[in-house]
């Protein structure tokens, strides 16, 4: 089923000489319980992609649909977990995730808020931390707290905006692979916003890179064709791996060279 959508998706800031078209005919077809991953370079818009489709922001040409309506502002169904952690730092683990459920959920007594603050944190293994306060937390546990927060909320979607680039190597690596079992187990349908390739292969279904920007657009797709349950390792070794590593990569790289060129040519550059 077709969950959420961008039809024809442009966004650009600034007035006059000083705009910029950051996004130019974006389009993007969202399957429920699928797992999409957008690739892309620093800069290249990946962050006002994942406000649009949050309804964060809203688009200067084209719509979002959310189950063939418009999306219009930001509701429930549609999680977002930010780069940063956004907790309320006077609030317990179990408190910041209650907010949220609370907000959502208002016809559930304590016991059953309490319940479902509950799976969720022993979903991303804090259960031993649940009384603890952001500051006593380090960035991983503060980042699988956000993810907790938003599932606790049971979106249709989750939108993830670069939630591990701020980690350490080994804390993003345990993350990932709580991501994957996580996706598998709830069959939420996720999408991705990521610069590492290798992190949107082991987990997406298909990846979709961003192309440089300016007026950045969305290119070809590619299929994920690894079996699940993935093995990062065994992911990594498997023959489809460096083939799909290779293709993603060159594609990003031609165009951002032919931007480049483009921009020299114009006098831009």
């Amino acid at each position: 089923m077709l969950l959420l959508e961008l039809k024809s998706i442009s966004k650009g800031f600034g007035q006059g000489s000083l705009r910029t078209q950051v996004l130019s005919d974006v389009n993007l077809a969202v399957k429920a319980g699928e797992f999409v991953a957008i690739v892309g370079y620093s800069g290249a818009g990946k962050t006002t992609l994942i406000s649009l489709l949050a309804g964060l922001l809203l688009p200067d040409t084209g719509e979002v649909r959310m189950r063939g309506k418009p999306a219009g502002a930001p509701r429930p169904d549609r999680g977002v977990v930010f780069q940063n952690y956004s907790l309320l730092p006077w609030l317990s683990v179990l408190d910041n995730i209650r907010l949220g459920v609370k907000q959502v959920f208002r016809d559930f007594d304590d016991a059953r808020i309490d319940d479902q603050c509950n799976k969720y944190i022993s979903m991303v293994n804090l259960g031993h931390a649940s009384e603890k306060y952001p500051s006593e937390l380090s960035g991983g546990m503060r980042q699988r707290v956000s993810l907790a927060r938003a599932l606790a909320m049971q979106p249709s979607v989750l939108l993830l905006d670069e939630p591990l680039s701020a980690l350490d190597a080994l804390t993003r690596t345990t993350l990932q692979d709580e991501l994957a079992r996580i996706s598998q187990a709830e069959q939420t349908a996720m999408v991705l916003i990521t610069n590492d390739v290798d992190e949107a292969i082991l987990l997406a279904d298909r990846i979709v890179p961003l192309s440089a920007g300016p007026q950045a657009t969305l290119g070809p797709e590619f299929p994920v064709g690894i079996p699940r349950p993935r093995d990062r390792r065994v992911a990594a070794s498997h023959p489809a791996h460096g083939k799909l590593k290779r293709e993603i990569i060159s594609y990003l790289t031609s165009t951002r060279a032919a931007k480049r060129d483009a921009l020299l040519a114009a006098g831009v550059a």
